[in-house]
């Protein structure tokens, strides 16, 4: 955890990535948010956060819960929004090819450079 601290002390930017299981975010991605809780948050230079969820079912509250949490985050270190992108009904590798929403994460990858 150290070295991922180190890295965020020196970005603008932090762009948060994930498959939604079951209304949340992956395991993985849910153990590394639970290491902020650490007095070395504090050194973050991170003034920037986007969020980029893609999940298999197309019900409408799919992301809900994950937003909520990642406005608060936003809230809680005092963060500004770069953007969104939720793509739904992606049950398989190929299905995101040719989604429109591949057009907004691109734009936004643009933007970061």
């Amino acid at each position: 955890m150290g070295r991922v601290f180190e890295k965020l002390s020196d970005a603008d930017i932090l762009v948060i990535a994930s498959p939604v299981y079951f209304y949340g975010v992956s395991a993985q991605l849910k153990a590394l948010i639970d290491r902020f809780h650490s007095p070395e948050r504090n050194n973050i230079g991170v003034k920037e956060l986007a969020l980029l969820l893609v999940g298999a079912d197309t019900i409408p509250k799919l992301f809900d819960s994950i937003i909520m949490q990642y406005r608060l985050t936003l809230e809680y270190f005092n963060l500004k929004d770069y953007g969104m992108v939720l793509v739904g009904g992606v049950e398989e590798k190929a299905a995101i090819v040719g989604n429109e929403k591949l057009t907004e994460v691109h734009s936004l990858g643009l933007e970061l450079e």
